[in-house]
């Protein structure tokens, strides 16, 4: 028998492979382990060499001589030599109140102390118990895992109750603190929030599922007593005797009485601005945390019911609040822990703030101390009261500020949606507003409205007039060329305008708190105000049939009007009707009325005296909007999008059909066999209803911001973008719907570059603009030029304008005379382009994850790409090139959560990564001015970096406590800060001095002058090789 040859050559081949791989990795272990041991051995060279290293502080003392003239500052730490340099800059954080932290597990989001121990809320990790008994040193005793998200915890005796998100409401035994035990659970539906403990009961807050109240009189048997609707969304609640209050979003603080737990009773509501998100009691007060509205004081013991008395603006949004002694203590988000005196409830004043880094999402008050459940940055301890704040040199600005310019003894900062303003500098510490494209003007190109109001909200058209309501004005618009709609008269409203109904030349108004309002546009250039009506509730919508008007009224319901004398209207009949009253609708003697929360009420207004109901559909979603064509009625309902209904029997409305619709459906309108309906952001969408009880979309346009009205008029579609303004679309092909005319009434401004008197402005959606700015208290919009792409980003150069146009690249524009402009070329990039440089025949873009191009624009008409740099892995990862500016030959990168990047840019076809340097926040914005990289990073405030030796770079002063840090520029000694919805911030650039005395390695000593007694300042030591800061704050001792 033969057997098979065996093939041995193969395995010596993969024995000799496998020892040649493991001999390879022995000798780059080797290479490795000897450069280290020589990287050692050199740094101990240098270091006995006396070779300079990075400063360390360990103490700092201070006096004055001169009679206080000047500061002697005596440093003592290592790596101290005459190289080093001190800074000193204001401290804007008041981050010395922080004397103990933390980090915690998960997010942390409530918090609540009793001796001597702090008990977390710490999302998927559960509650954990801290000892804080020295509050400078806390440390964890003990945690419980829960079922779901531990939001927030409330303490009574030996008890904690934990909100646990969708693990319902928690019962824990805290007698052993180091073992916390689970001794029951109550389950809820949807997301337990927050909680409230009065004795044996505890009311939680259950978002849309309103509140529950839970008797713990057993804790091992909680029974669940009763639920009440809040109609809203309930955030958080606080007891106060036999009243709760609830923070119950956008429909403000509901008021209930407490006294039956098994039958909880409404006693009051107040509408707030904002979205009631926090709330709290304090005697004859509640305290209302209203998101981006700041703090409102509401009287409780009026004679008129609970009003709003005090207002308090806020930085960023506010989400919780607590009070005690006077004070209110704000969670405000990324701007720390805000403190508000209420000696006057009236006239309530910020007392102090402290950035702490994070996001704060809740406050515990113990004794002498302030606990914060920090977001993800974990506990912080701070010591009350708190040192007075620095009063920053502030300009407050219309909308959020993004990109500013300054030039002699002017600033130009672009808003969000308010468009140019224009700000006076001859006084750096003070810098005020005189002038903003958010004024009427006229052009000198013909009539020119620029106004960037807060937002557009409603419009009708009647023949070739049209009416519309942007930011409480009434305007007359003319529409004989609906291609180019054009304002020719404006007049402010006594409120704020929400509805309009025109007929012939009256406009009548839903006017917010001022009720029903008669405008006579006899003369559409000069509008005026007829007669009015005061209504209970707040009117948001109105609808003419014959010789009367039916406004939607809130909560005051359905009110009727006697309008046989267009302007002098009078009050004729009114129904209380259940929800808030927002949008009307005629058929007849047939009323509907949208309802939000509330559905659709029928009304007959056969006697419209006497209206009365008929019946309600209560629809899915809440009501926003309502219109009528015979028997078919259109409810839009939101995220629930638009329900039809047969309205033949008006006493039992038939459902028919729904339709599906991008974001939220929020108003329709019907003709023929068409609907209409304005979906936000989600633009317009067309639907065919031929077959009602199957609707489908046949059509749609986009919206620059947000649809939010609708009007049907001369074949047309009038749409109001929120941001925008007008649109016109013509829709005779419901397939293909086009966009044929607009009227931009507000300009939103991302960024802006100078020349001359003319000012050009990067405006999103809207693509260019030309701003005179010849007289800088009424700049006037005097050209534009509509883009393919969003415009983020501009600069000039080579007789051009260059655009960052998103994800479209590059444009590169060529402006004609002192108005016009044209498109002269386009260069499509990867990435998005943000921000663009020109500098020397190259323009330079910051195109997000898509890298630093560098682009030759040698011949403007036809940009070139020289070549693309992006950080190295795994930096790339988390770098986004935001902006960038051009030194010489170097390119210094905003770069995100990557920092700075400096950039090596001599070669441009072969860019080179100099350095790089992390900093605190996420960079946005960066400016040079000489050895100085100045950098926007966000919530981590203004950094300044030494650049004098580009290869490494040295974090010279990080200013905290600026908390939207948008763009940055330096002028005259001062950084000009947009700090996002905070203004303009003017600030002192960092005080720099060198050492006068180094005594040796370990003792230096600096002489300053000029400091500003009623500011503490933060202390930095730094040399080429890094910096140190000192932990504590310097102020000039008191006389």
């Amino acid at each position: 028998m033969l057997l098979p040859r065996r093939e041995t050559a193969p395995l010596r081949f993969s024995i000799i492979e496998t020892m040649s791989k493991k001999l390879f990795l022995l000798i780059v272990i080797g290479i490795a382990a000897w450069s280290g041991l020589l990287a050692f051995l050199v740094r101990l060279a240098m270091e006995a060499d006396g070779v300079p290293s990075a400063p360390v502080m360990t103490a700092v003392s201070t006096r004055t001589v001169d009679d206080g003239a000047l500061l002697e500052v005596s440093v003592t730490g290592e790596g101290l030599d005459e190289s080093v340099r001190a800074a000193l800059y204001a401290d804007l954080s008041n981050s010395r109140a922080i004397v103990g932290s933390l980090d915690t597990l998960g997010l942390f989001t409530g918090v609540a102390v009793a001796d001597g121990r702090a008990y977390l809320a710490s999302s998927h990790y559960g509650m954990q118990v801290v000892d804080v008994s020295n509050p400078s040193r806390p440390h964890f005793l003990g945690a419980m895992s829960t079922p779901g998200k531990a939001i927030s915890v409330v303490l009574q005796g030996d008890r904690a109750y934990v909100a646990d998100g969708e693990g319902g409401l928690l019962i824990v035994d805290v007698s052993d603190p180091e073992n916390p035990t689970l001794v029951s659970t109550v389950p809820l539906p949807g997301v337990t929030w927050e909680l409230a403990v009065a004795g044996d009961l505890v009311l939680t807050t259950n978002g849309k599922n309103g509140i529950h109240v839970v008797d713990v009189a057993d804790p091992s048997e909680p029974k669940l007593l009763s639920r009440f609707d809040t109609e809203g969304f309930a955030w958080s609640v606080s007891i106060e005797g036999d009243r709760a209050y609830v923070a119950n979003d956008r429909k403000g603080l509901l008021i209930l009485d407490i006294g039956n737990p098994s039958c909880l009773r409404k006693v009051a509501e107040v509408d707030t601005p904002g979205i009631a998100r926090g709330v709290a009691s304090a005697g004859d007060l509640a305290l209302i945390a209203d998101f981006r509205e700041g703090l409102h004081v509401v009287s409780l013991s009026g004679a008129q019911g609970p009003a709003i008395i005090g207002h308090a603006d806020i930085p960023n949004w506010v989400t919780k609040v607590t009070c005690r002694g006077g004070r209110a203590y704000i969670s405000a988000g990324p701007s720390g822990l805000v403190v508000v005196n209420l000696d006057d409830p009236a006239r309530p004043r910020i007392e102090g703030v402290v950035d702490t880094k994070g996001i704060v999402r809740g406050v515990a008050l113990d004794g002498d101390f302030a606990f914060l459940a920090d977001g993800r940055t974990g506990l912080k301890i701070l010591e009350l009261p708190l040192p007075e704040s620095p009063e920053l040199p502030t300009a407050p600005t219309a909308g959020r500020v993004g990109a500013l310019a300054p030039a002699g003894d002017l600033a130009y900062v672009a808003s969000d949606h308010h468009g140019l303003q224009v700000f006076d500098l001859k006084t750096l510490k003070t810098p005020k507003l005189i002038g903003s494209t958010g004024t009427f003007q006229k052009g000198r190109e013909g009539d020119a409205l620029v106004r960037s109001p807060t937002a557009s909200v409603d419009v009708d058209v009647d023949g070739n007039l049209g009416c519309f309501l942007n930011d409480g004005h009434v305007m007359a618009i003319d529409l004989h060329d609906p291609r180019g709609p054009s304002v020719v008269g404006s007049v402010k409203s006594p409120g704020t305008a929400i509805g309009v109904a025109l007929r012939g030349d009256v406009a009548y108004l839903a006017d917010g708190d001022s009720g029903f309002q008669v405008v006579d546009l006899t003369n559409p250039r000069h509008p005026r105000l007829g007669g009015s009506v005061e209504t209970p509730g707040r009117a948001w919508g109105v609808a003419l049939d014959g010789p009367r008007a039916y406004l939607a009224d809130g909560e005051g319901g359905l009110q009727v009007l006697d309008i046989q004398d267009p302007l002098r209207p009078k009050a004729l009949g009114r129904l209380q009707t259940r929800g808030v009253a927002r949008e009307v609708a005629v058929s007849g003697n047939l009323v509907l009325v949208a309802a939000m929360e509330g559905g659709v009420h029928l009304v007959s207004v056969e006697d419209p005296s006497r209206p009365r109901l008929l019946g309600t559909v209560q629809t899915e979603g809440r009501a926003f909007g309502v219109a009528v064509a015979g028997n078919l009625a259109a409810v839009a309902c939101g995220t629930e999008g638009v329900q039809l209904f047969d309205l033949l029997d008006p006493m039992k409305p038939l459902p028919l059909g729904r339709l599906n619709v991008p974001l939220n459906a929020l108003k329709v309108a019907l003709a023929g066999s068409q609907m209409y309906v304005t979906c936000g952001r989600g633009g317009l969408r067309i639907a065919d209803i031929s077959d009602p009880r199957i609707p489908r979309i046949i059509g749609s346009s986009p919206a620059a911001s947000s649809f939010v009205e609708v009007c049907l008029a001369n074949d047309l579609v009038y749409l109001v973008d929120s941001l925008f303004g007008i649109r016109v679309v013509q829709a005779k092909d419901p397939f293909h719907p086009e966009i044929v005319g607009s009227l931009p009434v507000s300009a939103q401004g991302n960024d802006l570059v100078l020349a001359g008197d003319l000012v050009y402005l990067a405006a999103g959606a809207e693509g260019v603009k030309t701003v005179n700015v010849e007289d800088p208290q009424r700049p006037v919009l005097t050209g534009s030029l509509a883009l393919e792409g969003l415009a983020h980003g501009i600069d000039r150069g080579n007789g051009h304008l260059f655009v960052a146009g998103g994800r479209d690249g590059l444009f590169v524009l060529a402006p004609e005379g002192r108005a016009g402009l044209r498109l002269a070329g386009r260069l499509g990039t990867a990435g998005y382009a943000r921000r663009v440089c020109v500098k020397d025949g190259r323009a330079y873009l910051a195109a997000g994850k898509g890298g630093l191009h560098i682009i030759d624009i040698r011949e403007p008409a036809q940009p070139k790409l020289f070549a693309t740099f992006s950080l190295p892995w795994p930096e790339e990862a988390f770098g986004f090139a935001f902006d960038v500016a051009v030194s010489g030959e170097l390119a210094y990168v905003a770069h995100g959560r990557g920092g700075l990047t400096v950039v090596d840019v001599r070669d441009p076809l072969r860019p080179k990564l100099m350095s790089q340097l992390g900093i605190p926040g996420f960079s946005r914005a960066v400016a040079i001015d000489g050895e100085r990289a100045y950098l926007a990073s966000g919530h981590g405030g203004v950094v300044v970096v030494d650049v004098a030796d580009p290869r490494r770079p040295v974090l010279v002063a990080s200013y905290l406590g600026i908390t939207e840090g948008q763009d940055v520029a330096v002028h005259r000694g001062y950084l000009l800060v947009a700090n996002g919805g905070g203004g303009v911030l003017s600030v002192p650039t960092p005080m720099e001095v060198p050492c006068v005395d180094v005594q040796n390695r370990n003792l230096v000593t600096f002489e300053v002058t000029g400091l500003d007694p009623s500011l503490a300042y933060s202390l930095r030591l730094f040399n080429r090789f890094g910096s140190s800061a000192f932990p504590d704050v310097l102020r000039l001792p008191a006389d």
